[in-house]
């Protein structure tokens, strides 16, 4: 079943699927999408076990089961691995004549060249936007070019990202967040079309919750976290980011324990480095105080007329 796709004798990408298989499939788990998840067809998978519980899903499967052992090994692997309007264009000029398909294949691998062309001018986009050797920044293993440019389009320029996580989820509680089932100041948002996806970088944690009517995007700064929390079960770990007025609880399946430890403690030495920052800001003396030592320190010769003026300009422009 995991054979990798190959090109046939007669030219044709192969599957690496059986049609066999697919209509056994198909006739024993038709009604929970088996046959679709085997074949590829993930998505239309998921609409069968969501529907499993009528009585069409199980109608399809026999039906797909009758079409798989009906039909020839060419249009069952064309069917897997072409585009829907690809195969239709296939299987009309086919049905003309069988042995002229020499201008669809033509026209399929130029659109193939064409899409691959536009997908590497959108990876070459993403990378622009990243740091200079913006890998050899990153602490965590799980922090790769791949994974990195799923989530670089809601990254700032130059913003080099030192940690990832994946996960379904990213609750947000507080503030009048919104309402769950329990009644709870809780609001809750999934990945309706693929992996929510957490960036921690120098600054910030930038979430991408990726949606089918466009990308939802959170942004916590680390000035505005209070404190972080990890907790891990057997198999999913909760990243919880405490703010004055909302608690981000961003769930994690990767990467492991470990790293997600070291997340943690990654957050709670950002927040450590800013509030240390904001006490040595706090604790300089008043601009006015330094004036009047300053005019003293000049009275009594102690600095020229010179120095004077340079740091009492200095000072004016701090007041």
């Amino acid at each position: 079943m995991g054979n990798s796709e190959s090109t046939s004798a007669s030219g044709y990408q192969d599957s690496g699927k059986s049609r066999y298989v697919a209509a056994l499939l198909a006739w024993l788990l038709g009604a929970f999408g088996g046959h679709k998840f085997y074949i590829g067809q993930r998505d239309t998978g998921k609409r069968y076990l969501i529907f499993c519980w009528t009585v069409i899903p199980a109608i399809y499967g026999i039906t797909h089961m009758v079409h798989y052992l009906m039909m020839s090994d060419e249009e069952f692997h064309r069917r897997i691995t072409m585009d829907e309007a690809d195969f239709e264009a296939w299987a009309e000029e086919a049905s003309k004549d069988p042995n002229a398909t020499t201008t669809i294949e033509q026209q399929i691998a130029d659109k193939k060249e064409e899409q691959d062309q536009k997908r590497e001018a959108k990876k070459n986009e993403k990378l622009a936007k990243l740091p200079d050797n913006y890998l050899e920044k990153a602490e965590g293993d799980y922090v790769t070019e791949e994974r990195v440019l799923k989530i670089a389009d809601i990254l700032d320029n130059d913003e080099p990202v030192y940690y990832l996580s994946r996960g379904s989820t990213v609750d947000v509680e507080g503030s009048s967040a919104g309402q769950s089932l329990f009644g709870d100041d809780r609001s809750r948002k999934s990945g309706t079309k693929g992996w929510v996806r957490a960036a921690f970088t120098d600054k910030r944690v930038a979430v991408k919750i990726p949606q089918v009517l466009g990308d939802d995007e959170r942004s916590v700064p680390y000035h505005s976290i209070t404190s972080v929390d990890l907790d891990t079960g057997l198999t999913n770990k909760r990243i919880s980011l405490q703010t004055a007025g909302q608690t981000y609880h961003i769930e994690a399946h990767e990467p492991g324990k470990d790293e997600c430890r070291d997340i943690t403690r990654f957050i709670r030495k950002k927040i450590s480095d800013i509030n240390t920052q904001e006490t040595v800001v706090s604790q300089e003396a008043d601009p006015t105080e330094q004036l009047q030592n300053l005019k003293e320190l000049h009275e009594q010769g102690a600095i020229s007329d010179e120095q004077f003026e340079e740091k009492q300009e200095a000072l004016l422009d701090k007041i």
